[in-house]
């Protein structure tokens, strides 16, 4: 018959307690994974919402560029040349007030 010592007792309650630390932290681990790729996907939905508005805002506001720019070209059109700016061509010294 086998006799066990204190000794291999005290290695027997070691091995289990460390198997059992092992498979709980395991389960702790597979927990957080799961929350974490939940997260993930939400807010990969989230960005993808996102980027969907970015697109729409900038479909709009190139529309009203085009709006823009095509109501300018129908006033150039419409309207006589500009003159240019006075800063271009300064008036010339009158003579007379020297």
């Amino acid at each position: 018959m086998f006799r066990f010592t204190i000794r291999d007792v005290l290695w027997l309650m070691l091995v289990v307690a460390l198997g059992v630390m092992w498979w709980t932290d395991r389960q702790g681990l597979n927990k957080e994974r799961a929350l974490l790729k939940a997260e993930r996907t939400e807010v990969a939905k989230e960005k993808s919402l996102y980027v969907e508005k970015l697109i729409q805002q900038a479909e709009g506001f190139k529309r009203a560029l085009e709006i823009i720019n095509a109501n300018r070209e129908r006033q150039e059109q419409r309207s006589f040349p500009r003159p240019p700016p006075t800063w271009m061509f300064p008036e010339p010294p009158n003579p007379n007030s020297l």
